[in-house]
Parts: structure tokens; sequence; C-alpha cells
């Protein structure tokens, strides 16, 4: 199959993992949500990732109610020859500052998935949150599948060994002794902060070391943190802040280097910090919410209350206590050919119910 995946080519990412295996497969995989607007390119199947990548490329200030009707419009034409499949890592878009820009992002949303022929959901709870969210789609049996999430094989493969250690981490954040606990992606809101430092100063472990690393709007954005909460954050001893997006290599390293790793998330449908975790033999600690919750049981990590911080304080103490005695098993994910041979069988019988004239 000719395979659009609408959104940039991040290398080393679970997508990424996805499109190896499925080329592996002898499928050829085109990147770009632009193209399709190209009236001469006709995939047999896109593969929409995040609605986001339709307009990927974009300040979200720039997208506005024409770019969202044209993406509907081509969408609504590709699908009559090309089967559209949307990936659910997110029910609803994640709110901006701007009120204009989150309705723009919900119609987007509302556009991509009522577009679709098939979804493909990474948990059982985002099947029920989705039905809920869109009764008007058409969501029966035989249009969705459920599959398991891999680890992230090209990302190890390329950069998980102890050679590649470039980031410099402050004294004492890696000696023997320390119990590290790393805390990586993109940093969305005050409150996800807020609620790890006041988990952080009601933990009674001794030479714990914090490194929370990751970009966003609120740390580097264009509304930048304010000076008096990032004073709060640099003013523990304990914390090393990474206001930045990290290097591959850089990720690599603090997740070699970690006894635990947070997803931090206070909302959300999906996480792949889990197993990014899991990806280096690492025990994972996430949020009740969302399919976080079923990824974090199946990968014996450890939970946390969003609403509650002495949750995690919790959950922080038990991995420590349990630090020697943890251990991932050696193959906790199917790997992503796995996944992709699911994956194409979901594909072809979708395509053949949609398109029966397709069938040689």
């Amino acid at each position: 199959m000719k395979i659009l995946i609408p959104d940039v080519h991040l290398k080393y990412g679970y997508v990424d993992d996805l499109a190896t295996a499925l080329e592996s497969r002898g499928h050829r995989i085109f990147w770009n949500g632009d193209r399709i607007f190209d009236q001469n390119f006709h995939p047999d199947a896109i593969l929409s990732q995040w609605p986001e990548g339709y307009i990927r490329g974009l300040e979200l200030t720039e997208v506005d109610n024409e770019r969202v009707k044209s993406i509907k419009h081509i969408l609504k034409e590709k699908r009559k020859r090309t089967l559209i499949i949307s990936f659910v890592h997110n029910v609803l878009p994640r709110p901006t500052k701007h009120r204009k820009t989150n309705r723009l992002l919900k119609t987007l949303f509302e556009v991509n998935y009522s577009s679709s022929h098939g979804f493909i959901h990474l948990g059982k709870k985002s099947i029920l949150d989705f039905e809920k969210q869109y009764p008007q789609i058409n969501h029966g049996e035989g249009l969705y599948h459920l599959v398991n999430h891999g680890l992230f094989e090209n990302l190890r493969n390329v950069f998980g060994t102890e050679a590649n250690l470039p980031l410099k981490i402050e004294a004492n954040a890696s000696q023997n002794g320390n119990f590290t606990i790393f805390v990586p992606g993109t940093i969305r809101y005050w409150s996800e902060i807020s609620f790890l430092l006041n988990a952080f100063s009601q933990s009674n472990l001794e030479r714990k070391r914090i490194i929370i690393a990751g970009g966003g709007q609120l740390l580097n954005g264009r509304h930048p943190l304010k000076w008096i909460r990032r004073r709060r954050i640099e003013s523990s001893s304990d914390i090393q802040l990474f206001a930045r997006r990290l290097s591959d290599e850089e990720l690599c390293h603090c997740l070699i280097k970690a006894d635990i790793v947070i997803s931090p998330r206070l909302e959300a449908t999906n996480s792949g910090i889990p197993y990014l975790a899991a990806t280096f033999g690492k025990r994972c600690i996430g949020p009740e919410v969302g399919n976080v919750t079923e990824a974090v049981k199946h990968l014996d990590g450890l939970l946390f209350d969003t609403k509650k911080p002495e949750s995690l304080t919790k959950s922080l103490e038990t991995a420590f206590a349990e630090r020697d005695t943890f251990s991932m098993p050696a193959q906790p994910c199917p790997t992503w050919n796995e996944i992709a041979r699911n994956i194409e069988t979901f594909l072809v019988s979708l395509r053949n119910r949609t398109f029966p004239q397709s069938i040689a």
C-alpha cells in the first residue's frame, strides 16, 4: 500500500518505529499533511496520527476558519477513494491560551474524526471516551481496532548505550546512593509542575535527585514562565531543570541514569512516557487518566491520583523501597513488526469493506 502519514517525520519517535515496520512489510510511507492538497497524489490509505498534523509547521495563531474548511473539503474528496484511519492519541485537543484557537482546534478534531473510515485506539478507556464525545460518528463493530503500544525501538538501537552520554548533569545527580527521578516530556501547564513540586516537598526520600526536562510554551514559548515560578523550581537543590526539548542523546542519557520515570500529565488520553521508560528497563509512575492507567499497569508501574500530590509522594516512596527488586520483563510489549502486521490486517479488512470494488 501507498500510505500517507500526515505529519512531520520525527526520527526515533514511536511513529517512526511504526513507519519503519510498515516499510519492512512492503508498504511505501509518505509524510507531511500538506500532501493532501496535491490533487495528483492518491495514497491507498491515510494514517492520521494527530489532527494537528494537518497544520504542523504553522503557528496555531495562523490557523483560521478558511484553513480548517479547506482541510474538511479535501478530506471529504479524498475519502471517496482513499481509506482514512485515525489514531486516537487525544480525544479532544489540549487547551491553549487563545479561545479562538481552542474553537478551531476542536473543529479540526471533529473534521479529522468525521472524515475517517476507521479508528485505532491505544487503550480501552479512549474507546468509551470517544463514543461519549462523538456520538454522531460511526464507531461500530469492525470500524475500530485496539492495539498495544510498542517500545521506542529505533531510539534504543541508535542511542541506548552508555557510549552516548553527552548531557552535563549537575554534581551528585548520578552518584551511587542517589535516587534519580526523571520527568521528561513537554511541560504543558504550570499545574503539572506545581503538582510535582508539592509531591516532592512531601517526600521523605533522602538523597533524591530530580531532573525535569521539556520545552513547551510554559517554559520557553512566547509566554515564558514567570520568574517567581521559575525561582520556586530552581530554589530546590534537589531539582535540575532543563527548560528545553532534550536531544535524543540527552534523553537517552537521562533515561539510562534514572531510577524512576514520571509521566507528569494531569489530563491526557495517552502518554508515550511509560513506554519510553520501559524501553530502557525503567519503572514509570503515571497518572490515573485516560489510557495511561492501562499502560502503567501493563508495565508494572505505579499510579497516582491527579488530585492528590500525596498520592504521587506515596508512589515515589514505594518505588524507592522496591528499587532493588523491580525488574522489567525482557519483552514487555509486542514488537512494532507485530503491531504493524495487526494494523495491516485491519487496514486490508476495512479497505475491502469500504471499497469492495477494489478487491482483485
